[in-house]
């Protein structure tokens, strides 16, 4: 009667783990398409609040080309709208730099020490530069934006329904608490 006792208990046992294994990932495959929202700085959240990298985003939304193409046109405006924020910052420091700790003094054609101004010309395009990248980088979180709500359009609603998982103490031992 052990005998049958123990293989009552191993098939428990096996049965439970793929029960619990089948539960999961049934569970995870309903997270397949994610809806996803946008936070003010064109960053990409589900609707849980978790951030996406952008090669992932891309990646969900390859079968939706035109969102797609709305999103890469977002970064890609983003991209050129830091290079240009950063450039300019760059050049206002070398002008500051030049100005302050650059060797002015040369020799002129006759043999005599000049002292040379620096002038500010790095420091008046960095400027142009810092200015004309605030549009850019206000317009492509736009971008983004209409991006996300064009792919949030061509996929079904996400079930508001949450599975949570835990391991709880309870007088019998361990056990695993799972809420819908």
């Amino acid at each position: 009667m052990a005998i049958f006792h123990r293989f009552g208990f191993l098939f428990n046992q096996l049965f439970m783990k793929r029960y619990v294994f089948v539960f999961l990932f049934l569970s995870f495959a309903g997270y397949a398409q994610v809806q996803f929202q946008t936070g003010s700085s064109g960053s990409v959240y589900d609707t849980n609040g978790y951030k996406y990298e952008p090669k992932w985003v891309r990646a969900q939304m390859k079968d939706h080309p035109e969102a797609l193409k709305l999103y890469n046109v977002g970064r890609q405006k983003k991209t050129f709208g830091n290079v240009m924020f950063y450039t300019g910052i760059g050049l206002g420091l070398i002008n500051l730099y030049q100005g302050t700790y650059g060797d002015n003094t040369y020799i002129d054609s006759n043999g005599y020490p000049m002292t040379k101004k620096v002038g500010p010309e790095l420091a008046i395009i960095g400027g142009v530069l810092v200015l004309a990248s605030i549009p850019v980088k206000l317009g492509y979180s736009k971008k983004i934006q209409q991006s996300i709500e064009e792919y949030n359009k061509g996929i079904a609603p996400a079930s508001e329904s949450t599975v949570s998982m835990s391991i709880q103490a309870t007088t019998n031992g361990l056990g695993v608490l799972v809420r819908f």
